[in-house]
């Protein structure tokens, strides 16, 4: 439970353990309503692992993580795999419909001008580049308006 109620997250000293390999030791980090943060370090240093366990998709070994109970997570990370034939559109509606979205094509047109992927949301996501593949990423975690969003890169 939130503690605090000017925050969105509240991460109490957690740690994060792959058998006997301690990968993340004691964290502690609120994350306030509003706030903007980036996670960010050198390639291994578990920026994935964090943002998993913030967004409920692994637990921590130890230690507790606080979320607001209406809070909507956009998080996109540095590698997705897309069902074959599939276009970022298809991507889009299916979004749409898994979260019971009432989006306008404009407002999809909107964050597709926002991101510069006019040009290619209709092609299969398979045969784009990396980094057009990274804005589809964007737009899937834009689409449900998130409160809290994590975008990670290598790097």
């Amino acid at each position: 439970m939130i503690k605090d109620k000017k925050n969105n997250v509240e991460i109490i000293n957690v740690s994060k353990n792959y058998d006997s390999n301690e990968v993340i030791k004691n964290v502690s980090l609120n994350i306030a309503i509003g706030a903007k943060i980036g996670i960010v370090g050198p390639n291994g240093t578990r920026k994935t692992t964090l943002c998993e366990m913030i967004s409920q998709l692994r637990k921590p070994t130890t230690g507790t993580i606080n979320i607001k109970s209406d809070l909507k997570i956009g998080m996109q990370l540095q590698e997705t795999k897309f069902p074959r034939g599939l276009t970022g559109w298809d991507m889009a509606q299916y979004y749409m419909r898994a979260y019971r979205l009432n989006k306008s094509v404009e407002d999809i047109q909107k964050l597709l001008y926002y991101l510069d992927a006019e040009a290619f949301i209709n092609k299969p996501i398979i045969t784009l580049s990396g980094g057009q593949q990274q804005k589809i990423n964007i737009l899937l975690a834009l689409i449900v308006e998130p409160d809290l969003w994590a975008y990670q890169v290598n790097g």
